[in-house]
């Protein structure tokens, strides 16, 4: 899985997808954003990171649309990944007074995600 196959999933459903270069959130602020969600989902589920030799993997970096994210992060954890994604997106200060709860609703469905 790619940087691009999660912020794709992302773009769909903030609906911020003008000739695939976003509108409110560039590719920069969203690749950011899935960093941070990589590192939230691995630090609550650590399991992901166990690889079959019985050592842990290491949380990739990300910096690239082509980018294949941290080993471990199969398409299973893509809904995951962008549902924080979303969470953080709608995090940001804005003037829309729905967002604060479209921005609960997310971080709600990532938490089920984990189960």
């Amino acid at each position: 899985m790619t940087t691009e196959d999660v912020i794709s999933l992302v773009r769909r459903q903030l609906n911020d997808d003008h000739a695939g270069s976003g509108v409110r959130w560039s590719n920069a602020v969203l690749t950011k954003y899935i960093n941070c969600a990589q590192h939230e989902l691995m630090d609550r589920r650590q399991d992901i990171l166990l690889k079959s030799d019985g050592t842990l993997a290491t949380v990739a970096n990300v910096t690239s649309l082509a980018d294949v994210l941290s080993d471990g992060l199969t398409e299973e954890w893509k809904s995951a990944l962008s549902s924080y994604v979303l969470y953080l997106c709608f995090s940001e200060d804005d003037a829309d007074t729905v967002n604060p709860r479209k921005a609960e609703r997310h971080l709600r469905d990532f938490e089920e995600r984990l189960e």
